[in-house]
């Protein structure tokens, strides 16, 4: 019998009777992926400062000839040092050697946009160098002095667990 299906009754529970977790770990994990950007250049002129988002881009297989854009975080307007709430989950299948692209751009009210720099990776590589504590890396661009992207990779834990509960109700009052 598949334990990790039992629904549990609530008797069972106070009596310690309870069926015993019996899954083994998967072989899959979500890896959350935290970004913020450091002296970012600056591509806009005047007073205004750079409108910033990442593009994340990712290749399956190293032969693979092109990026393909999976997820974008929100812009952050005028601002060179910024840290987007919006993470990447990326699901990390050991053996699998998955490429990371991130992309920093310059978005511009106009609709231009102008790419800043960007950062090359791979998933093994993040997991091992930045779980659980942030990495600076150097961005790569055509422009000098691009600035930097950090990045934090931290496990997301229980991204497949399922829990099934039997609840019941004693002793409620009569309305």
């Amino acid at each position: 019998m598949d334990h990790s299906q039992t629904a549990i009754n609530p008797r069972d529970v106070e009596s310690n009777n309870a069926p015993a977790a019996t899954a083994a770990p998967p072989a899959l994990r979500v890896i959350q992926l935290f970004l913020k950007g450091k002296n970012l250049k600056n591509l806009d002129q005047g007073r205004d400062k750079s409108d910033t988002q990442v593009v994340l881009k990712m290749k399956w297989h190293a032969n693979q000839a092109r990026w393909s854009e999976v997820d974008h975080t929100e812009v952050i307007h005028d601002n060179l040092n910024p840290s987007w709430s919006h993470h990447f989950d990326v699901i990390f299948n050991f053996g699998q050697n998955l490429l990371l692209r991130f992309e920093i751009n310059d978005l511009d009210s106009n609709g231009a946009c102008e790419h800043i720099g960007y950062y090359e990776t791979s998933l093994t590589e993040l997991v091992k160098t930045a779980s659980n504590r942030s990495i600076e890396n150097e961005l790569k661009s055509e422009h000098q002095n691009p600035g930097c992207i950090i990045i934090k990779a931290d496990e997301k834990r229980n991204a497949s667990a399922t829990v099934t509960l039997d609840l019941q109700a004693l002793k409620l009052p009569e309305c």
